[in-house]
């Protein structure tokens, strides 16, 4: 089949397709079956079609005046259009025309609405619930609350397919703003792993991810204390906040057993974290969207058939509760993740690491994959 043959569909995001695994897994899933153009922030992830590389300005203190009195005197559509990608996606795409335009989160629902016209279709991925991203920060507060929350009443009535990436995110979207929202979760590829065996003299924990100050991942090095000789902890960062990640470095240097190891590429991470015991994720719920969190490193973990410690975040607890992955603690409290590791042994972590064997076969890629596909068929008609 050629290209003119096929639907012609776009896949938006700002964001690096390389990096952004969730926005891989969209081009995977449609780029054999479709005439697919990408554009985003960095280079092609898209194996067959045409890629569109947005870039991002630099802004100045004057538009940053500016832009705050935009956003303070409601003037949310001009605020949005002044924006530095979405004036060069739109200078960069103007006059194409797709049967289907796939917007990765709210920041290209306007633009991806634009560009379908009045014959297109809209899919729209919401990775966050938008109107309570930095709820813990002030300036969002200030800021930026109620323009996405005009935002949402605005463009979320256009969209003609929404997903986004658990149940608690997808109900409070419903709730809120009357439209249907599905899941499709952050799960990789499937694996054909097994678990590596575990020792009662020393258990392996990883945790990987970005190098955010918002996730607080000092109180990770607060449990290194507080645990057995047994364990150590190695920690697989992205730097994308140079000076959190030298606060970390700093902790790292006077905290026995832990180490800063270099980030594995998005392909790789599982295959590399195989070696290890337990996953380890402690997430103060200082949002919504982390209290709400099911992230990829949660599903990376089970591929990479790890036990799983966690402190009780809703999506993710139900999850482990239910398939015997691991540690759940009943409070966000350090004392009580380090009472419940020490308390296992080799043979309990090494049943959770089975559990994550069997798990793994459910929760992966497949299902989302098979998700994208049949709504970009009924989206297109083909």
């Amino acid at each position: 089949m050629t290209a003119a043959d096929k639907a012609s569909v776009l896949v938006l995001s700002f964001t690096d397709h390389r990096r952004d695994p969730r926005v891989a897994r969209q081009i995977f899933a449609l780029q054999d079956h479709y005439d697919l153009t990408t554009a985003g922030n960095g280079p092609s992830a898209n194996r067959t079609g045409r890629h569109v590389e947005l870039v991002k300005t630099q802004t100045t203190l004057l538009e940053k005046v500016r832009k705050a009195a935009w956003l303070k005197s409601g003037r949310y559509l001009t605020e949005y259009w002044q924006g530095s990608f979405v004036r060069d996606a739109w200078a960069k795409l103007d006059g194409a025309k797709f049967e289907l335009v796939v917007a990765n989160d709210l920041e290209t629902l306007p633009l991806a609405c634009r560009i379908a016209g009045d014959h297109g279709k809209v899919y729209l991925d919401a990775h966050e619930y938008e109107p309570l991203h930095w709820e813990n920060r002030w300036t969002f507060r200030f800021f930026w609350q109620k323009y996405w929350e005009f935002i949402c009443r605005e463009f979320l009535p256009r969209v003609d397919h929404m997903t986004t990436v658990c149940d608690g995110i997808a109900s409070t979207y419903t709730k809120n703003y009357g439209v249907p929202c599905e899941v499709v979760i952050n799960a990789p590829s499937y694996s054909e792993l097994e678990p590596t065996p575990v020792t009662e003299e020393k258990i392996r924990m990883i945790h990987h991810g970005a190098g955010n100050r918002d996730r607080q991942l000092l109180v990770m090095l607060e449990l290194m204390p507080l645990l057995d000789e047994r364990f150590s902890l190695d920690l697989m960062l992205v730097n994308n906040d140079p000076r959190y990640m030298r606060r970390i470095r700093e902790r790292v240097q006077v905290t026995e057993r832990v180490r800063l190891i270099e980030p594995a590429a998005m392909p790789q991470i599982v295959s590399t974290i195989n070696s290890y015991d337990i996953g380890l994720f402690m997430l103060w719920p200082v949002t919504f969207n982390y209290e709400m969190a099911l992230p990829n490193k949660f599903f990376e973990f089970m591929q990479a058939r790890l036990a799983i410690a966690i402190w009780p975040s809703s999506q993710m607890k139900k999850i482990v509760n239910e398939e015997g992955l691991g540690v759940v603690t009943s409070e966000f409290s350090v004392e009580e993740m380090a009472r419940k590791l020490n308390q296992l042994n080799a043979d309990d972590v090494m049943s959770f690491k089975r559990n994550s064997c069997e798990a793994a076969k459910k929760y992966n890629a497949n299902a989302g994959i098979a998700h994208i596909r049949k709504a970009a068929e009924r989206l297109t008609s083909r």
